[in-house]
């Protein structure tokens, strides 16, 4: 009794008789030369799984002109597929709560929340600490003192230099000189050819006019588009904060402020030699 071809003896015939190498059906088909020597040699278990199998033999049948139901035929009496296994021979596995695994999911899983928890609740109160370091630290600067000293001397009865500047506030009556005090009489004189010391100001800048007399000419913050000129008996002992912000003018002549400045504060003499 003749034993019946395998696919790969076919499928070798059928080449041969078209005068084609294994290279030459690969580079065709574009497969790799070696799953066409592993079928004509019958080596499946070198090869993917069966439907792979099965898809190069028809392939391949189609190319040689040969029967792919044959050619799939004699593969499956050569590698026949193991069955299907039985899944009705034994009842699923059924998991319940009483299972290890979950019950052990279930705690990590309630361990790491709590965690969370407790690490939001830190974060929290960490957060709350450094707003309030924040809020009294800006507290702190703006309560800082200013980096000059200065005695304050207040006249109730004598309105601020600021508000005899406002328009709003109307044309204030001149305080008579008699009811000033001697250690704190100031002289606001606008014009005159008296006036000694002219200022004015881009800016907002505290000054503090004193004549040797130790009156007290000028005490007030000067504002944007502010000016004032004073007079008195030199020298005068001038402060004056935001030094680059004030422009002075002494008997008509312009003095450099920002030669006698410190940190934008500027403490000096002025009038002791002339």
């Amino acid at each position: 009794m003749e034993t019946a071809a395998t696919a790969g003896e076919l499928l070798r015939r059928a080449r041969s008789e078209k005068s084609l190498s294994c290279e030459d059906l690969a580079r065709f088909l574009r497969l790799d030369v070696k799953i066409i020597e592993h079928i004509e040699a019958n080596r499946y278990e070198l090869l993917p799984s069966a439907a792979f199998v099965k898809g190069y033999l028809r392939t391949l049948a189609a190319e040689l002109d040969l029967d792919p139901d044959r050619l799939a035929g004699a593969y499956a009496n050569e590698d026949p597929q193991p069955p299907l296994s039985d899944f009705q021979s034994r009842a699923p596995r059924q998991i319940t709560a009483n299972n290890p695994l979950i019950q052990l999911t279930s705690a990590a899983l309630l361990v790491a929340l709590v965690i969370l928890i407790v690490m939001w609740w830190q974060g929290r109160e960490t957060e709350t600490v450094i707003i309030s370091k924040e809020n009294i630290s800006k507290d702190t600067a703006a309560t800082e003192p200013l980096p000059y000293q200065f005695t304050q001397v207040l006249h109730p009865d004598v309105p601020r230099y600021s508000e005899a500047l406002d328009p709003a506030a109307g044309s204030p009556a001149p305080a008579a000189p008699a009811d000033l005090p001697d250690d704190a009489e100031q002289s606001t004189a606008v014009s005159g050819a008296d006036s000694r010391l002219s200022l004015k100001s881009a800016g907002e800048a505290w000054i503090e006019i004193v004549d040797a007399d130790r009156k007290q000419l000028f005490y007030d913050l000067m504002r944007n588009g502010d000016s004032v000129s004073v007079s008195g008996t030199p020298p005068f002992s001038l402060l004056i904060g935001n030094a680059s912000a004030v422009e002075l003018m002494y008997q008509g002549e312009s003095v450099s402020i920002m030669e006698y400045a410190r940190d934008g504060v500027a403490r000096f003499e002025l009038g002791a030699n002339r």
